[in-house]
C-alpha cells in the first residue's frame, strides 16, 4: 500500500514537472550601456549586498543560513565556483570594496568616488544588489494511470537576483539585469528546492554573460 501511494505521488509530481515546462525569459530588466569585452581574459571582483527579502520559505532559509550575510557569501562562493568551471573570467577576487555599497546605491558623492580607484584592481565588478525569495502556487490538471482526471497544486520556489556590472577602472555601470531561478517543490523537500533555485539563478547569470541567452 505504501509503495502504491508513493508511486502515485511520484507520478503526479512528474506530470506536474512536465506540464509546467514552458519557454520564458529568466533574464529580465536588462539595462545595457556597452558590451562586456573578452571576459575570459579579464579579472573580476564579485561582491554583494545583504539585502535579502524572504517572502516565503522562511523556515527553510533560517535552517540553512544563520544570517543574510551567510546566504550572500554562499551565493558568491557558488557563483565563483561555477563561473570558474565555465571559464567565464580569468581571475576572481572577493574582497569587500570600501564604499562600494554606497556606489551600488547610486551615490554621486565625489569623495566616495575619489576613493574607489585604489580599492579596485580588477577589470570588472559584479555586484549582486538584492535577493528576493518568493513562491508561486498554481493549480494543474492531470490524468492518472487509469485515465482519470484530477487537479492538484504545484508550488515553486523563485529566487530573483539583481545583478549590476561595473567597469573596474572607470567605475561606470556596464550592465544591469535580473536573474530568476525557480524550482518545483518535489516530495516536500523544501531545502533541495531552495538550493536548486539558487543554483539555477547563478547558472542563468553565467549563461547570459557567456552567450546572451535569456531563456
Amino acid at each position: 500500500m505504501i509503495r502504491k501511494n508513493y508511486f502515485k505521488i511520484t507520478l503526479v509530481c512528474l506530470l506536474l514537472l512536465c506540464s509546467c515546462k514552458s519557454k520564458e525569459s529568466y533574464i529580465t530588466n536588462i539595462s545595457k550601456n556597452r558590451e562586456l569585452l573578452m571576459t575570459n581574459s579579464k579579472s573580476v571582483l564579485v561582491t554583494g549586498l545583504d539585502f535579502v527579502t524572504i517572502n516565503s520559505f522562511n523556515r527553510t532559509f533560517s535552517n540553512n543560513f544563520k544570517t543574510n550575510e551567510e546566504f550572500v557569501k554562499s551565493y558568491i562562493d557558488e557563483f565563483i565556483m561555477l563561473a570558474k568551471r565555465e571559464g567565464l573570467f580569468l581571475k576572481y577576487e572577493t574582497n569587500e570594496v570600501r564604499n562600494w555599497r554606497e556606489l551600488s546605491k547610486g551615490t554621486k558623492d565625489s569623495s566616495i568616488l575619489y576613493e574607489l580607484p585604489s580599492n579596485i584592481n580588477t577589470d570588472y565588478v559584479i555586484d549582486f544588489t538584492y535577493f528576493q525569495i518568493i513562491n508561486r502556487i498554481s493549480e494543474v490538471s492531470y490524468r492518472d494511470t487509469n485515465n482519470k482526471k484530477g487537479r492538484t497544486t504545484n508550488e515553486r520556489c523563485i529566487l530573483n537576483v539583481g545583478v549590476s556590472i561595473y567597469d573596474g577602472k572607470t567605475r561606470k555601470k556596464v550592465l544591469e539585469f535580473k536573474s530568476k531561478g525557480d524550482t518545483s517543490v518535489f516530495l516536500f523537500n523544501f531545502k533541495k528546492t531552495l538550493l536548486k533555485s539558487k543554483s539555477r539563478s547563478i547558472q542563468r547569470i553565467i549563461n547570459y554573460l557567456k552567450s546572451g541567452d535569456i531563456n
